[in-house]
C-alpha cells in the first residue's frame, strides 16, 4: 500500500516538473527572442535559466531516488518514479537547446525576412511542451498521443524553414552565416518539440506499462549522440 508520505512526495514532486517546464518554456521563448532581436540581455537570461533548470534535474532525480530507496515502490508506484526521472531529462534538454540558440544571437539584427516563421515555430513548440506536462499532471494517455500528429507540424515548419534558408544562402553567398544559423535554431526547435513528445511516449507507460515506446526513444538518443557526437 501506497504511505501517506510517498503519496505527498510525489505529488510534489509533478508540482516540482511543472515548475522545471515554466522554466524551459521561458528559456526557449527568451532564446529564439535574442537570436532574432540581437538581445544580449536575454542571452544572459537564458544563461541563467538553464543553470536553474538543470540544479532543479539534479535536486528532484536526488528525491526520486530517496523515494525508491525509502519506500521501495512497485509496480505502477515506480513507474511513476522512473516517468518523473525520464521527464526532466527531457526538460533539461530543452534548457540546453534553448542555451545553443542564444549562443547563435550575434551582434547586430539580421534583415531576413522568414524571421517570422522561426517565431511561429518556437510558439507551436513551446505550446507542444505545456500540452505534453498537462497530459502527464493529468496522467492523460490520449492528450499525450496528439503530441506526435502535431508534431509533424513542427517538423514540416523546420523543413520549409530549411529550404528558405538555402535559397537565401545561395542567392548571396554573404548570407551564408546568417542562413545557416537559421537552420540550427530550427533544428534546435525541432528537437524540443520531439522531447515533448518523449514526455508524451512516457505517458504511456505510465498510464500502460508499455516499455516499447520507451525503448525506442531510447534507440532516438542513442542515435542522435552517435551522429553529433553530442549528448542531448
Amino acid at each position: 500500500m501506497t504511505s501517506k508520505a510517498y503519496k505527498n512526495e510525489i505529488d510534489q514532486l509533478f508540482e516540482d516538473v511543472a515548475t522545471m517546464a515554466e522554466k524551459a518554456k521561458k528559456t526557449v521563448s527568451l532564446a529564439v527572442d535574442a537570436f532574432i532581436n540581437v538581445d544580449q540581455t536575454n542571452v544572459s537570461e537564458v544563461k541563467r535559466l538553464d543553470d536553474e533548470i538543470y540544479s532543479m534535474e539534479v535536486m528532484i532525480e536526488k528525491r526520486c531516488i530517496d523515494q525508491i530507496a525509502l519506500h521501495a515502490p512497485l509496480a505502477t508506484d515506480l513507474r511513476v518514479v522512473f516517468v518523473i526521472m525520464k521527464v526532466i531529462t527531457d526538460i533539461n534538454r530543452m534548457g540546453r537547446y534553448a542555451n545553443n540558440i542564444a549562443d547563435l544571437a550575434g551582434k547586430q539584427r539580421t534583415d531576413i525576412e522568414f524571421e517570422y516563421p522561426l517565431l511561429a515555430m518556437s510558439k507551436k513548440s513551446i505550446s507542444l511542451v505545456s500540452e505534453a506536462i498537462d497530459s502527464l499532471l493529468e496522467k492523460d494517455v490520449e492528450k499525450a498521443n496528439c503530441l506526435f500528429k502535431k508534431d509533424k507540424e513542427v517538423d514540416s515548419m523546420w523543413a520549409s524553414i530549411s529550404r528558405e534558408s538555402l535559397t537565401y544562402m545561395m542567392e548571396d553567398p554573404r548570407h551564408i552565416t546568417k542562413g545557416m544559423e537559421f537552420i540550427l535554431v530550427a533544428r534546435y526547435l525541432e528537437r524540443i518539440a520531439d522531447h515533448a513528445c518523449n514526455i508524451g511516449k512516457r505517458v504511456n507507460y505510465l498510464g500502460y506499462g508499455d516499455t516499447a515506446q520507451i525503448f525506442e526513444t531510447q534507440k532516438e538518443e542513442l542515435t542522435e549522440r552517435y551522429i553529433t557526437g553530442k549528448v542531448g
